[in-house]
């Protein structure tokens, strides 16, 4: 249920920011891309949460692989709408991507429902992001 709650509380903050940040960077074009970006985000967050459902319902005992499963499906997300999101974006996916799959290879047994199977890749990939932004801002 904690993690239902961090991210219904994640999504809204960043449809905040993005709305913020995108009206006042982009002024003219800001409603065209957020919704573009989201129409092309929007098929890998609801397979997450269906396939949360379905594991939650029917597999309890794969849950351990969520995290690993939810970082995948959001690489995809970002991959599916880069053409609408800055260029460093898509070194996020290959990070999501690449966190998602040690996460699967390596948080089972005594390391199952660890917090820092989901802490450190979207904590660490959060920094970055920002770092690459402001990078891309700036040019």
């Amino acid at each position: 249920m904690i993690w239902v709650a961090t991210a219904a509380i994640s999504i809204v903050l960043i449809g905040i920011e993005m709305v913020a940040r995108s009206r006042r960077i982009h002024t003219g074009l800001a409603d065209a891309m957020i919704h573009a970006a989201t129409e092309q985000f929007t098929p890998a967050g609801v397979a997450g949460a269906l396939l949360t459902f379905v594991l939650f319902r029917f597999a309890p005992q794969s849950l351990w692989m969520l995290p690993g499963l939810w970082q995948i499906i959001f690489s995809l997300g970002i991959f599916a709408s880069c053409r609408s999101l800055p260029r460093p974006m898509f070194a996020a996916g290959v990070w999501y991507l690449a966190a998602g799959l040690a996460g699967l290879a390596f948080a089972n047994g005594a390391h199952a429902y660890s917090p820092w199977a989901m802490a450190v890749p979207f904590g660490s990939a959060a920094f970055d992001r920002r770092g690459s932004l402001l990078v891309c801002r700036r040019e």
